[in-house]
């Protein structure tokens, strides 16, 4: 079977979607991002901080998490961190997203997969996501 799209076919020929949890404090990029994954059948659970991230993977899966790294209540820093020191999140893809370039110097940042600035090229940011997360669902 081949299905074209985001996403990945399951062992049992399934069709899978990919389950992506957005971490952004800014309301506008927050809204356009999560408006335009679903546009690319990407499912998208949102939340405004590191602490409400953790939060939600404690009670649900996902295949990549897109981190804004400066968010005042818990920052992406650290939750990249805590995310690759939990061998339950081996597997997910983590994109780190920031307004500030040099930022890519950090080793937490260092810790994530994918490493964009704004404004975001969101085409590149979906082709990475399905890249990626196609060789994890395999």
């Amino acid at each position: 079977i081949i299905i074209y799209g985001i996403g990945s076919v399951s062992e049992l020929g399934i069709y899978m979607a990919i389950r992506c949890l957005l971490v952004e404090d800014e309301f506008f990029t927050r809204d356009v991002l999560s408006l335009t994954l679903r546009r690319a059948n990407i499912e998208v659970d949102v939340v405004e901080g590191g602490k409400a991230a953790l939060a939600r993977l404690s009670t649900t899966q996902f295949d990549v998490i897109i981190v804004d790294l400066h968010m005042p209540d818990l920052n992406g820093y650290d939750l990249i961190s805590i995310i690759r020191k939990d061998k339950q999140f081996k597997n997910m893809v983590i994109i780190a997203i920031t307004a500030n370039p040099s930022a890519i110097g950090t080793p937490e940042a260092q810790m994530a997969d994918v490493f964009l600035t704004k404004p975001l090229d969101i085409k590149y940011m979906i082709e990475k996501i399905k890249s990626l997360v196609s060789v994890g669902h395999s």
